[in-house]
């Protein structure tokens, strides 16, 4: 399918790894040029390499989004450096397991201000390019466990993490309204869902749990999710790669009509409508 990227330009935000570093990949990979953005000089320099033989061209900027401006001044150079914006992804969060007794007010604030405020600056940053051309594309990462709760990855032994979710569904509920509010300017605006989408590095850190699962096989996989509550109707946890195919279909030219949408990228189990 040709998904009509080449030429189109966007600012990915959380791109130093993940979903957000799959969906930026897969984004060059079509020829669209790519703004990254993430806190980890590092990082950035390690994605540039990957997509060095890729059609698109990189913007790294390192920046903080947790501060405020700074997602103004990451648009702002990507569009001074390839004369348009037409596509955001929103890919940032703070997922750190604690129960909700333990949070701090501190601790909710810079949860929610990385999570959910900074996606709403770079909303705002980004609108304008897109209302000036009369087209445009964002897309939100959201989390399965704004459904079901248990989804996560079991890092300790146990798993929770209600300011991250509580985060991510403000996060959809601002998604769905800039559906609304932006659709007479072509802006389509999505989120999609992920349940168990892994690397290969959280796959591991989410096996260790279980002594049994050093394999890393996916029955181990299977074994470990049951304990928590939730496998799959797959079977077997989702790739990043896989995460970003369906994330460039709906940031290009081939989604024409598609927009206020929930997709859970989750295997099967979620019940996101």
């Amino acid at each position: 399918m040709e998904l009509g990227l080449s030429g189109r330009a966007a600012v990915v935000a959380g791109a130093s790894k993940g979903m957000g570093r799959a969906t930026a990949m897969r984004l060059l990979a079509e020829g669209c040029d790519v703004a990254l953005c993430a806190r980890s000089t590092e990082a950035l320099e390690a994605i540039c390499a990957d997509a060095r033989d890729l059609p698109g061209r990189t913007l790294p900027i390192r920046c903080d989004l947790a501060e405020r401006g700074a997602a103004m001044s990451f648009v702002q150079q990507a569009s001074e450096a390839f004369g348009r914006i037409d596509i955001m992804v929103f890919a940032p969060s703070l997922h750190l397991n604690r129960q909700f007794s333990d949070i701090t007010d501190d601790e909710w604030e810079e949860t929610f201000n990385i999570t959910f405020h900074a996606g709403v600056r770079m909303a705002r940053a980004v609108i304008p390019h897109m209302r000036q051309r009369q087209w445009g594309r964002m897309l939100f990462i959201g989390a399965g466990s704004i459904y079901k709760p248990s989804v996560g990855i079991r890092i300790e032994p146990v798993d929770v993490h209600p300011d991250f979710t509580a985060a991510k569904a403000a996060l959809t509920n601002l998604a769905k309204f800039l559906s609304k509010d932006l659709g007479a300017d072509q802006i389509l605006v999505n989120t999609l869902h992920p349940g168990y989408v892994l690397g290969p590095e959280k796959l591991a850190r989410f096996l260790e749990n279980d002594a049994a699962s050093a394999s890393g096989s996916n029955q181990a996989f299977i074994e470990v999710a049951a304990k928590i509550g939730y496998i799959p109707a797959l079977g077997r946890a989702g790739t990043p790669e896989g995460f970003a195919n369906l994330a460039a279909f709906l940031c290009s030219e081939a989604n024409e009509y598609v927009t206020g949408v929930e997709a859970a990228v989750d295997g099967g189990g979620l019940d996101v409508g």
